[in-house]
């Protein structure tokens, strides 16, 4: 065998034999690639991500920010009209401004006082929702 027989072949197989098996590799292996692609796709949608719990689970939290947090503006705000002097209760609707109110006896002992409240703190807030 010479040198311009190996040639040939080599230009044989390039230009030939190597484009027929990548065609024929293409047309039987991308119908199996596609097929295992969609059961993975089908077994993925049939199960919850790990990310779609924590995004809930992080929602809650949120929720639960936002309501102490309104909770914290209102009592704020409630400090700051006892501070100015003008403690007085929110306006009540019309019905119960109708009502007439009920007055003490001035021989009735004192209402008890008001249970004091637990509020927690920072590190409890947290370690509870961890």
């Amino acid at each position: 065998m010479s040198s311009d027989d190996i040639l040939g072949y080599a230009v044989v197989i390039a230009l030939i034999i190597i484009p027929a098996l990548a065609f024929t590799a293409r047309f039987a292996l991308k119908p199996m690639v596609e097929s295992m692609l969609r059961i993975r796709d089908s077994l993925d949608r049939e199960r919850p991500s790990p990310d779609d719990r924590r995004l809930t689970a992080l929602e809650e939290r949120l929720a639960g920010m936002e309501e102490l947090l309104e909770h914290v503006a209102q009592a704020v705000e409630f400090d700051a009209r006892l501070r100015a002097g003008a403690a007085s209760p929110p306006a009540a609707p019309a019905a119960a401004a109708a009502r007439p109110r009920l007055v003490r006896p001035a021989d009735a002992p004192p209402p008890p006082a008001p249970e004091p409240r637990l509020v927690l703190g920072r590190a409890d807030y947290e370690q509870e929702y961890e």
